[in-house]
């Protein structure tokens, strides 16, 4: 047996002493790290000359593989191949938390590449313990950025702020200008699709003014394209106007955007002609090519140009097919992509079992000679235990099984009970609605009617309220992912879909909206195209449906 452990340490050791750096090797290493900050593209040129980076030492190939992987990625070059940024993983950890938290961080970065979120999400998780740990800023706040980004990707919009938060309060204190201004527009992102403008428009001008101090045209752009669209959403035309200018006196990959943004404007000021100028100036993104038509069509109505209208409203539905279809096909590609990176992971994973059988056969052989008696006492043993193991396992499964039913059938009859006190009140609203009254036809006393109007509009907004509340418990929050799939819906228009969902009919909603049952008509139909629901579709079935 003791020959047996000294065979197997001489040959550790012989696999150790197989590895290791050079001075010439160390020296580039400790130069592109030095030069990662402010040369990136030289920082890479200095690690390409390392060519047998697999014989270096333990240590120095965790260290290349956490600054190759920087270079790249301050390089703006993608990485997909997560094989070298595990040797990183693999071997920092709590002794040194900053190049772990790297390591992790990066390798996060690879799995989005490869579109894998659970992936992505497991390693941010791991590098945010050791950015914590670390308490070293500039690693937290690349961790919070990365992960604002994917809450972003997820549209959890309440964690993505979290983190964006963070993210900037970060860079604030490393007085890193230009990530800060990247945050303050993220967050700016996230308060305008949580429909908040006022504080959007807080975070843009913030964005703005420190962006004036980077030197960077691109970014004080973005912040003048967010601060145009933000004012465009507000109803104040001249201000976005004013920054939808600002932005395109620097040139970069969005100019048609910008364009499609200052036509929009112009189409909402009634300057047709302008509007038409700047529709007219080239080919919008695939992002905003459904806004485009949908510009050229109110460009036309407006005008009076009904057939020309009616041919880009064929267009843009058309275009919506398309982008449906590319939007299946890409979901099976995806797929595809996912099953294929699996399978050869399968594969490497079975070439690096059958290397390390090759390397320990004749340890194994030496092991087998003194250990046979041995190993066959331990197999009898361990075969008792594991079906000790697998009893245990089985009762405890039942009875979580059992306990986890029970809590099932506790929560649903809860649900049951919401549910039906939502309907209880939902039906007392509708008896209230019925007793409002305009204050014109039993008033004559200016006072005694400014009073009383006071008091029904108070009443009117609690009976809203209430509305919006119930009807979210009936239908899982409609109120919150109606306004999350669709940025443009007003609140008026959530209302109304949830007035319909409560069971009001069209006049009873006209009348407590105080407008003309033509006008409710007319929002009715803006409210459909909105949500894009085909004539045939009735309303109240799609948003019940929803």
């Amino acid at each position: 047996m003791y020959r047996s452990l000294c065979l197997l340490f001489m040959y550790a050791l012989l696999v150790v002493s197989c590895s290791h750096s050079t001075h010439e090797q160390k020296l580039l290493l400790s130069r592109a790290d030095s030069l990662m900050q402010i040369k990136p593209d030289s920082a890479l040129y200095l690690l390409k000359k390392i060519t047998n980076y697999k014989q270096l030492a333990n240590g120095d190939k965790a260290w290349f593989a956490v600054l190759w992987n920087k270079a790249l990625l301050k390089n703006d070059i993608e990485v997909s191949s997560d094989t070298l940024i595990r040797y990183a993983t693999n071997h920092y950890g709590k002794d040194d938390p900053i190049n772990a938290g790297y390591a992790w961080y990066l390798l996060s970065r690879c799995e989005k590449s490869k579109g894998n979120a659970q992936g992505e999400a497991d390693a941010l998780f791991k590098a945010q313990e050791y950015a914590i740990y670390s308490k070293n800023l500039k690693l937290q706040a690349c961790v919070w950025d990365a992960k604002s980004l994917m809450y972003k990707s997820q549209h959890k919009l309440d964690s993505m702020y979290h983190y964006a938060n963070l993210a900037y309060l970060a860079f604030q204190k490393q007085k890193d200008t230009r990530n800060a201004v990247v945050c303050l527009l993220n967050m700016g992102i996230n308060s305008s699709m949580s429909k908040r403008l006022d504080r959007a428009l807080a975070y843009y001008l913030k964005a703005e003014e420190l962006a004036k101090h980077t030197n960077e045209p691109l970014l004080l752009s973005s912040a003048y394209t967010q601060l145009c669209y933000t004012y465009y959403q507000m109803g104040n035309y001249p201000r976005a106007l004013q920054y939808s200018r600002l932005s395109t006196k620097t040139s970069d990959y969005y100019d048609y955007n910008k364009w499609i943004n200052m036509a929009s404007i112009y189409i909402k000021t009634g300057a047709l002609d302008s509007a038409h100028y700047y529709l007219s100036k080239g080919s919008p993104s695939v992002d905003r090519i459904k806004f485009y038509y949908e510009l050229w069509e109110t460009l036309h109505e407006k005008r009076g140009d009904f057939k020309s209208a009616l041919i880009y409203e064929k267009k843009y539905a058309f275009i919506l097919d398309s982008l449906n279809q590319k939007s299946l096909s890409e979901s099976f590609a995806g797929l595809e992509k996912k099953y294929n990176y699996q399978k050869y992971q399968t594969e490497n994973q079975s070439l690096t079992i059958n290397n390390q059988r090759k390397n320990i056969l004749i340890l194994v052989l030496l092991l087998l000679l003194s250990s046979v008696a041995m190993l066959f006492f331990i197999f009898k043993n361990r075969q008792h235990r594991k079906l000790l193991t697998q009893q245990r396992l089985l009762t405890s499964k039942e009875e979580a099984l059992v306990k986890k039913e029970q809590e099932k059938n506790t929560i649903l009859a809860k649900q049951f009970d919401i549910q039906q006190n939502a309907l209880k009140a939902i039906s007392l609203l509708k008896q209230n609605a019925s007793t409002f009254i305009k204050a014109d036809d039993v008033f004559k006393d200016t006072k005694t009617k400014k009073e009383f109007v006071t008091q029904q509009n108070e009443a009117l907004s609690a009976l809203y309220k209430n509305t919006i509340e119930n009807v979210d418990l009936l239908y899982n929050n409609i109120s919150k992912r109606l306004a999350a799939s669709f940025p443009d819906l007003l609140e008026s228009d959530i209302l109304i879909c949830c007035l319909l969902l409560a069971g009001f009919d069209n006049i009873s909603i006209a009348s407590l909206l105080d407008i003309l049952p033509k006008s409710y008509n007319m929002r009715r139909t803006i409210l459909r195209k909105k949500l894009n629901i085909p004539h045939e579709v009735n309303l109240t079935e799609f948003l019940a449906n929803f």
